[in-house]
């Protein structure tokens, strides 16, 4: 009798232990999974002119997350030998969320130091396939940074001479307001967040690049602080070109805001006004300035068509302005 009802206890106990078992893996299912965000990089052409094309250790990206993600919506990522390290940790579960990128904007003053080099300010973003959204199931963010800031570029060319030129500058004609030396973080960061945003309902890289261009050349084109942007820079012309390049913010050069290119050569000062153009965010202007030595003072300057072409573009055919530049 006594082993009767034990069979009978061990078959109850049996019974229940799967039971619970089933539950616990019903339970599970239905739980959210989670996994931390990690991210991949790539820069569109170059990271700049000046510091290489690509990041390197200990460069730091400021990612602004949307969306559910227990909470956080502020990081930041330190690369370490390739390895971005994310700071707090960022958990993802289904929920759909939305990141960027923005890196060196700790500089955004980009006034050219005693090297010449200058800080570049790139802002990055998902290349995402369309239709594809950042959950805990895709929880590795390919991210390709473009730049903030436009290049442009004077290929200076003297005939008959040999003179030395010791600076460059970009200056403000008619209290206009074209040219600055600092970029509004807070602009930046407002786009790069609202981008966030916008990129949870929207997983359309094109679409994101495009209608995101819109809001931070608004940004960058609005509250300017005028400043001259100066190069100190010793280069003997001559008939070989020689260019030297200037990273500066995006802006618009126009009637009311009209910009001029000042040459110090052999202590003199001579200066000429650039055409109306829009300088825009990761694009390359190219500007043939010839220098005529051969007649009585004040030197000849004179600036040819200039070139609109993408930052890693050798070649000589103008491009039309579209978004992204890849």
């Amino acid at each position: 009798m006594k082993m009767k009802r034990y069979t009978i206890m061990m078959s109850l106990a049996t019974v229940l232990l799967g039971l619970m078992s089933c539950s616990s893996e019903e339970d599970s299912g239905n739980m959210a999974k989670t996994a931390d965000l990690q991210l991949t990089t790539e820069i569109s052409t170059t990271r700049s002119i000046i510091e290489g094309e690509t990041f390197s250790y200990g460069d730091v990206v400021q990612l602004y997350v949307s969306g559910e993600a227990e909470g956080k919506n502020f990081a930041w990522a330190y690369n370490d030998a390739g390895k971005w390290i994310i700071d707090p940790t960022i958990k993802l579960n289904n929920n759909h969320v939305g990141v960027v990128g923005v890196a060196n904007l700790l500089n955004r003053d980009i006034t050219p130091d005693e090297k010449g080099d200058q800080s570049d300010i790139l802002l990055g973003l998902p290349t995402l396939a369309d239709n594809t959204y950042i959950t805990a199931a895709n929880p590795v963010v390919p991210m390709k940074f473009h730049h903030v800031l436009a290049r442009v570029s004077f290929q200076l060319k003297q005939t008959g001479g040999s003179d030395q030129l010791t600076r460059l500058s970009l200056k403000n004609i008619d209290n206009g307001n074209a040219i600055t030396v600092q970029c509004d973080s807070m602009k930046v960061v407002e786009a790069a967040r609202w981008a966030s945003e916008y990129m949870i309902g929207n997983p359309n890289y094109s679409q994101l690049w495009k209608a995101f261009e819109e809001r931070i050349l608004s940004y960058l084109y609005t509250n300017r602080i005028p400043a001259d942007l100066t190069l100190n820079k010793t280069v003997t012309l001559s008939e070989e070109t020689q260019t030297i390049d200037l990273l500066v913010i995006p802006t618009s050069i126009n009637s009311y805001n009209r910009v001029a290119l000042e040459l110090t050569i052999g202590g003199n000062a001579y200066s000429i006004e650039l055409p109306y153009t829009s300088w825009n965010s990761n694009v390359r202007y190219v500007y043939p300035v010839n220098i005529d030595t051969s007649k009585d003072m004040p030197v000849s300057i004179n600036i040819d068509k200039t070139t609109i072409e993408r930052w890693n573009y050798n070649g000589k055919q103008d491009i039309e302005e579209t978004w992204p530049l890849d």
